[in-house]
C-alpha cells in the first residue's frame, strides 16, 4: 500500500494524517494492525485501503481474525473495569480503535459480523469509564494528535473528544449539587435470597433461579409511558434484564446495573442487556444475585427490581 508523500498540500492536517496512517500501515505485516489503520484511514475518507484488506491476509489469518478480536475487546473491557492512569489511558485508545474498525466494518459489507457483539459491548463500557486527571490529560494529547476532531464523528468515542478528568467532574458535581436527584422508583420487591442453595457444581439452585426470576413488572415513567421488564439468571450465572415496549422506549435506557456489575446492551435496540458472573467466586456470586438491578434512563429517572 505505498503512497505518494507529495499527493497532497503539507499544510492540510487531514492529509498529513493521512499520509502518517498510511505509513504506518507500509510499516506493518500484522492483519490487526493493518486492519485498525486502514479503518482509522477510512474515518478520514479514505476508505479504498479498507475495502481491499480482505485480499491482503491469508485463509488462516482471516478464519483466527475474529476470535482474536473478541479476545482483545475482552482484554480491554477487563482493562477499563480496573484500571488507572497510564493503562485506563492506553485501554480508552486502544477501545477507540476498536470502535472505529466496527463503524467502518458495518459501513463496508459486515465481514466482522461475529466480532459486533463483543465490539458494541466494548462501546458501552468504554462510554461509562471514570477518568482520573492523568488519563484524562492523556487522552487530550492524543485526540489532538490524532486529530479526533478531523475524522468521521461517528467513529470517535465521546470520551476522546470531551475526556473529563476526577477534577473536571468534581468542578461539575459541585456546580449542580443545588439540584435534587430523581428517587429510584421500586418496581418489584428486592427477592430475599435467604437459606438458598448452591449445587456442588458451582451452579445456582433451581430455588435461587426461580426466586431471581421474580423480579419482573412494569416500569411506569412520569410522562405516562410504561415497560414490562424481567430478569433472568440462567444455571451458568449469566444474568439478562429483558425489556418489552416501544423501540423509542428502550433506547433511553441509559445505564443497568446489577449491583455494582455493569450490564452492555446486546445491539441498538437496548431492549436487551446482559451481565455474567461466571468468573467471579462463589462469594461475590451469591452476594451480587442478591444486590439490587437498577435502571436508569437518559432523562435522569431510575427504577429497581
Amino acid at each position: 500500500m505505498t503512497h505518494d508523500p507529495h499527493a497532497h498540500d503539507s499544510l492540510d492536517p487531514r492529509a498529513r494524517m493521512v499520509d502518517a496512517i498510511r505509513s504506518a500501515i507500509d510499516g506493518t505485516d500484522q492483519p490487526e494492525r493493518i486492519l485498525i489503520l486502514t479503518a482509522r484511514l477510512a474515518a478520514f475518507g479514505v476508505d479504498r485501503p479498507y475495502c481491499e484488506w480482505p485480499s491482503s491476509i491469508s485463509r488462516d489469518q482471516a478464519r483466527e481474525l475474529p476470535s482474536r478480536l473478541e479476545a482483545r475487546c475482552l482484554e480491554v473491557v477487563r482493562a477499563l473495569d480496573r484500571s488507572q492512569g497510564d493503562e485506563l489511558f492506553s485501554a480508552l485508545v486502544e477501545a477507540q480503535d476498536l470502535h472505529c474498525l466496527h463503524v467502518i466494518d458495518r459501513r463496508h459489507g459486515d465481514l466482522l459480523a461475529l466480532v459486533h457483539p463483543a465490539f458494541e459491548a466494548l462501546h458501552h463500557v468504554a462510554g461509562r469509564a471514570l477518568l482520573d486527571d492523568q488519563a484524562a490529560f492523556m487522552i487530550e494529547e492524543t485526540a489532538d494528535q490524532r486529530r479526533c476532531d478531523l475524522m468521521d464523528s461517528d467513529c470517535v468515542l465521546p470520551v476522546m473528544l470531551h475526556p473529563l478528568g476526577a477534577s473536571a467532574l468534581a468542578a461539575v458535581a459541585f456546580e449542580s449539587s443545588g439540584r435534587e436527584p430523581m428517587p429510584v422508583v421500586e418496581v418489584t420487591p428486592l427477592p430475599v435470597f435467604e437459606d438458598e442453595l448452591v449445587f456442588d457444581g458451582g451452579r445456582p439452585s433451581q430455588r435461587m433461579i426461580r426466586r431471581f426470576a421474580e423480579r419482573c413488572g412494569l416500569i411506569r415513567c412520569q410522562d405516562g409511558s410504561e415497560c414490562s421488564v424481567r430478569a433472568v439468571l440462567e444455571e451458568d450465572w449469566r444474568i439478562s434484564i429483558e425489556f418489552n415496549g416501544p423501540e423509542a422506549w428502550c433506547r433511553r435506557i441509559d445505564r443497568v446495573r446489577l449491583g455494582s456489575r455493569t450490564a452492555v446492551p446486546d445491539d441498538d435496540r437496548r431492549d436487551f442487556w446482559s451481565t455474567s458472573l461466571h468468573a467471579l467466586g462463589l462469594d461475590a456470586q451469591t452476594r451480587l444475585v442478591g444486590q439490587p438491578i437498577v435502571v436508569a434512563l437518559t432523562n435522569g429517572e431510575r427504577f429497581s427490581l
